[in-house]
């Protein structure tokens, strides 16, 4: 529960929360799905088009279309993405565990 606490003392500090990153054709890393909190209101910002020159992933100018769409979502959602994003944590964090242990019996086996 301490995890969500700062996740969303910082959502509401202002912070935008990242749910997906992706590196572009330059190698940069860029956030193309968050979520924030401004002003009373829940919103998640997504990357609507995956050719955007501006973002680095094509050629596409996105004249005739925005580059990210921002909607807004309910409290529920919103939980659920944090949680998820926690979960996600802990299940990384098990499974390198569980191969760093193996890596040890091994090392001592040989």
């Amino acid at each position: 529960m301490n995890k969500l606490k700062e996740l969303l003392t910082s959502l509401h500090g202002g912070r935008v929360v990242e749910l997906v990153n992706r590196r572009n054709q330059h190698g940069e890393q860029i956030t193309v799905d968050s979520i924030s909190f401004e002003d009373g209101v829940w919103k998640r910002e997504q990357l609507n088009c995956w050719s955007s020159l501006d973002w680095g992933f094509g050629t596409c100018r996105c004249t005739s279309h925005p580059a990210f769409t921002s909607r807004r979502i309910s409290r529920k959602e919103v939980l659920s993405h944090l949680r998820q994003i926690l979960r996600e944590e802990t299940e990384d964090r098990a499974a390198r565990d569980a191969e760093i242990a193996w890596l040890e019996e091994q090392s001592k086996a040989l």
